[in-house]
């Protein structure tokens, strides 16, 4: 979980204690250089006595332990911040009503994924159905966003959620991800069969509600064009897949509440799996 000032001694010390409830200076100071923290051993005494004095951390004997009151203190904090995000409030703003739909434009591929994985977290957490359905023709996003997907598949197992794809073609560039699909548990398909009509939209179904998203026209056609001609990494041109990414086109995600499209979209899943969604 990415935190601000990550980088600092104070908070690499913190984040230790996720896996090392307790610790002596000489293990947090041997874990951050095996991390890649450069410090001095002083530094790492000097954070933690400034931790001990912010009643952060509690030190027993030579050893140091994060203090349970601000640990309990956390965990409300962040109790709050989920009742925030996925409470009453953002729903409004968020979800469309029946038969209405809501409509976001993006200028940028990549702030498009970003709010696309917020959306379907936050419609995993209130729908009963945990299962997010996916029709990618192409799978774009893990040319420059890798990271991302791994959070999102990881947030997604935190809320009991699954992960399942059909991807629109066996080429070079979406068969790299099959293996990070397997490490992921994601079910996904090759076989674009089930959508092979619909190469210009991305679809996305959880629960009652329906997303899709539509590229540029000039975005898709130079993502089609990459996706049919690519062979090997080594030929792609990072200046122009930058510019794709960033700053070509107005791409739109459309997202609707309609039980009975997203049914059929549900079935159609079910049938090319063999299993129930």
């Amino acid at each position: 979980m990415p935190l601000p000032y990550q980088d600092t001694i104070r908070v690499r010390l913190i984040l230790l204690f996720r896996k090392s409830p307790v610790m002596t200076v000489g293990e947090a100071f041997e874990q951050l250089h095996k991390n890649g923290c450069q410090c001095t051993l002083q530094a790492v005494y000097k954070e933690f006595r400034s931790l001990i004095a912010d009643n952060t951390v509690q030190k027993i004997g030579k050893a140091y332990m994060l203090n349970a009151s601000w640990v309990l203190q956390l965990q409300k904090f962040s109790n709050q911040l989920v009742k925030s995000v996925f409470g009453e409030h953002a729903g409004p703003f968020l979800l469309a009503s029946q038969g209405k739909k809501q409509v976001w434009t993006f200028n940028s591929l990549l702030e498009l994924n970003d709010f696309w994985a917020h959306l379907d977290l936050y419609l995993v957490k209130i729908s009963e159905n945990k299962n997010v359905l996916a029709w990618n023709p192409h799978l774009w996003f893990f040319l420059f966003h890798v990271k991302a997907e791994e959070k999102f598949l990881r947030s997604l197992k935190m809320l009991g959620g699954q992960f399942c794809v059909i991807v629109g073609g066996n080429n070079f560039l979406n068969r790299i991800v099959v293996d990070f699909y397997h490490r992921n548990d994601v079910i996904h398909s090759y076989n674009p069969e089930p959508f092979q009509t619909k190469m210009d939209v991305y679809l996305n179904v959880v629960g009652d509600y329906v997303i899709s998203v539509k590229l540029a026209k000039n975005v898709h056609q130079k993502m089609d064009d990459l996706y049919r001609s690519t062979k090997s990494m080594a030929t792609i041109s990072i200046p122009d897949i930058t510019e794709l990414f960033m700053r070509e086109g107005q791409s739109k995600l459309t997202l609707e509440y309609n039980p009975k499209k997203a049914d059929q979209i549900r079935r159609k899943f079910s049938r090319h799996f063999g299993e129930e969604f």
